[in-house]
């Protein structure tokens, strides 16, 4: 489905990495279907070549990938992953794995493993200066922040609060359900974001001890039966972007910078709503430039593009794209941003598209990749770089 196109508006002044830069790309996956952890990719932007590399590392269920920043304590990048699993299905705990990066061939070596405080850890997140991790445990109704210290390790958790409640749809929202944890852009704030009770936890951070605290007011209160999953903000943290899995749309609001408090500003759907919808949307993420949002619904297959108004920060949808797969699960911006890669969970592929940087239209199919139930994608910057020919 097409809808009309507005002129692209002016950008919001963010920098683009390095076009023709080389990358590392890693997808995390689910591990029940032949699947043996995470794996790597050698990714070059200017032409969009993508060189498989094989597994990384082994782990189970290694859903939702996180990248710490170079000058982190050691220097380098590091890799976390969480290892989505429960007492209950699996026999193990719900845990977050630290990896270092060998940024010439992609292997990942373990450094520690440690608690996730919950059961079905799904979703990673750090502070801005690298120096505490955010998650979300599906199954457990809990999140976490660990303090993750100098040489890799995590330190006892700082922070670990529980929800409580249920919503209006009878089998996704009988509990609480914590989708994604991070904090606002700045580090005054933290949200949690809770499908299972149609909230936004709203936390004061202290970027010092690690420790967060209700804020006031202390959530808000999203229409019922949408289970909020996602998370994008702008740049400046002043607007956030929600996806919302059940009712497939997208919660555009704007952030008090001094209090946290947020103020809805626009609904919006994700598909067609002619179509049935039984609670897929997935991923949502900001272009790089600040002027287009993409959102993903794994019951159609498809990313729709939206334009964001330059003024208000509210969205108009443009273009709804097939995802050249089944079930887009997650999809990642190349840093770059002139690459968009879609993880198609059923039919075990990574779909490549080009970017038309006026417009933020995806051009034809590039290549496409099989990756066994993939579900998290994450770049990391690569010494090894091979030159466009």
């Amino acid at each position: 489905m097409s809808f009309a196109a507005g002129t692209a508006l002016a950008g919001t002044g963010a920098t683009l990495h390095d076009s023709s830069g080389t990358f590392l790309l890693y997808a995390g996956t689910y591990t029940l279907h032949g699947s043996k952890g995470i794996y790597a990719f050698r990714f070059r932007a200017c032409d969009g070549k993508i060189q498989p590399l094989g597994l990384a590392a082994e782990a189970v269920n290694p859903s939702a990938l996180a990248l710490v920043p170079a000058g982190s304590g050691g220097g380098a990048h590091r890799l976390l992953a969480t290892q989505e699993t429960s007492k209950t299905s699996n026999g193990m705990d719900g845990a977050v794995l630290s990896y270092t990066i060998d940024p010439s061939s992609g292997s990942l070596q373990l450094i520690d493993k440690a608690s996730s405080h919950g059961d079905g850890p799904c979703s990673l997140a750090l502070d801005e200066r690298g120096r505490y991790v955010f998650v979300a445990n599906f199954w457990g109704g809990s999140a976490a922040v660990l303090p993750l210290l100098p040489d890799g390790r995590f330190g006892k958790a700082s922070a670990i609060v529980r929800s409580k409640g249920h919503s209006t749809h009878p089998e996704r929202q009988t509990g609480p359900h914590p989708h994604a944890f991070c904090t606002v852009p700045g580090d005054r704030f933290a949200i949690l974001a809770d499908l299972g009770i149609d909230r936004l936890l709203i936390y004061r951070f202290d970027a010092d001890s690690g420790h967060i605290t209700p804020a006031a007011p202390p959530f808000f209160q999203i229409e019922a039966g949408s289970g909020p999953r996602h998370l994008a903000f702008s740049h400046d943290g002043r607007i956030l972007y929600v996806i919302n899995e059940i009712s497939c749309t997208i919660s555009v609001l704007s952030v008090d910078r001094t209090t946290g408090g947020l103020t809805l500003l626009q609904t919006i759907a994700t598909m067609d709503p002619g179509l049935k919808q039984p609670g897929d949307a997935a991923e949502i993420c900001l272009h790089p430039n600040g002027r287009f949002l993409y959102a993903s619904t794994r019951q159609t297959s498809t990313i729709r593009l939206f334009q964001v108004d330059g003024r208000s920060s509210v969205l108009t949808p443009v273009r709804d794209f097939s995802t050249a797969g089944q079930s887009p699960a997650t999809f990642a911006l190349d840093p770059s941003g002139r690459w968009l890669i879609a993880a198609n969970q059923i039919s075990n592929n990574l779909a490549l598209f080009p970017i038309d940087p006026l417009t933020g239209i995806l051009g034809k199919l590039h290549s496409n990749t099989p990756v066994q139930t993939p579900s998290s994608l994450v770049f990391s910057p690569c010494q090894s770089e091979t030159n466009c020919t």
